[in-house]
């Protein structure tokens, strides 16, 4: 196993069922006098390669998903180990899960090859031929924590946008449509209280499980004012207070123009009904990922304008951006045994350290404007 260190980068230039308010972005500086002195730092694997994904196992191990394969560090960053099993571009990783009874296990979701599996922490990786209704293109994993044999994975619409559940480590898939639509499967999470409960982001809507194979629709189609329509990009429940559910919105869109979004949207009784969290960000922000720290209750959204931070139970937004170079980030992932947050855009990779610590506000007055 090769280890090297990070190279240097120059830096590069749901649910719509509430209002809320935004106000325009503070200068960028963590001066204060809150206890919180952190910055981010890159801590970018070497080569030049375009990040598709970051995801963190239980016992700190990070694991980056890029296009010339999956790049592990055992030490937060400091080091990397580069691809020894190399996971072609084609393949293109979309999500990570761990199993937290064994660190050694890893899936990962594949675009184009379905399920992979790693039972050597990331050595070398195989497809997980299952039989069943297989997934053939992941666009979301997760695995159950109570019960790891418990793996979920949604596709992308052009398969049907279907949901696929393995009760067996992936060795067997049942698949099930959540609508007639097809849509693609954005985003999973699972009730930390109850394993039967799911809630799942699609294009357009979300759903949570009820039971015996039903769903129940949360949320109305919406749309932002050029007309497209929002996704459900992620979706956070905090352990604490499982009723509690957080979903990021963004749109779908090429490779140009401005993406959009209508930020981070909360609810407190299961879904049942929402509010807006637009307080701090810009207007319709494309909010791609959520991380929310367990044990303090603060949430992350890692946005196209760079990572905001929710203090526990509060509603508006502190942007988290000091050493952050590029501020379109599209993965999040918390490491709660170094209390360190990744944040991965499509080039660098960043680490902020102390992330249960609480920003300071520097909102000094409600803003007037409404979305």
């Amino acid at each position: 196993m090769k280890r090297i260190s990070p190279a240097t980068w120059v830096p590069l230039a749901l649910l719509v069922l509430g209002a809320g308010t935004a106000g325009e972005r503070p200068p960028i500086s963590l001066a204060g006098d809150r206890p919180f002195a952190n910055r981010w730092v890159s801590v970018t694997p070497p080569g030049g390669a375009r990040l598709l994904t970051v995801g963190v196992d239980s016992v700190g191990m990070v694991y980056v998903a890029t296009d010339l394969g999956v790049f592990r560090s055992p030490d937060g960053g400091a080091t990397w180990i580069s691809p020894t099993d190399p996971i072609k571009a084609s393949t293109e990783i979309t999500a990570f899960a761990f199993d937290p009874s064994k660190p050694s296990t890893a899936y990962a979701g594949s675009a184009y090859s379905g399920v992979l599996k790693s039972e050597d922490r990331g050595e070398t990786w195989r497809i997980i031929d299952g039989t069943g209704d297989r997934p053939q293109a992941v666009s979301a994993l997760t695995l159950d924590p109570a019960s790891p044999a418990n793996l979920y994975a949604g596709s992308y619409a052009g398969v049907l946008g279907a949901l696929y559940k393995s009760s067996d480590g992936g060795n067997t898939w049942r698949g099930q449509f959540l609508s007639g639509k097809g849509s693609t499967i954005r985003s999973i999470a699972i009730d930390p209280s109850s394993s039967d409960r799911l809630y799942v982001g699609t294009d357009y809507f979300a759903f949570k499980s009820i039971h015996d194979g039903l769903w129940q629709m949360l949320g109305v189609e919406q749309s932002v004012p050029t007309g497209q329509p929002v996704n459900v990009m992620a979706l956070a429940l905090d352990p604490r207070t499982p009723e509690t559910v957080y979903a990021a919105t963004a749109c779908t869109v090429g490779f140009e123009g401005t993406p959009c979004g209508d930020g981070v949207y909360r609810s407190q009784d299961a879904g049942e009904s929402w509010t807006a969290l637009h307080g701090g960000m810009r207007p319709y922000t494309a909010t791609w990922s959520l991380a929310l720290l367990p044990d303090a209750g603060i949430l992350y959204a890692g946005t196209y304008y760079g990572v905001f931070q929710l203090p526990a139970g509060g509603r508006s937004w502190r942007p988290v951006d000091e050493g952050l170079e590029n501020p379109d980030i599209i993965a999040l992932a918390y490491s709660n045994s170094s209390d360190s947050l990744f944040a991965a855009s499509w080039n660098q990779l960043f680490k902020l350290g102390g992330a249960s610590r609480e920003a300071p506000d520097r909102n000094p007055r409600p803003s007037q404007f409404r979305w």
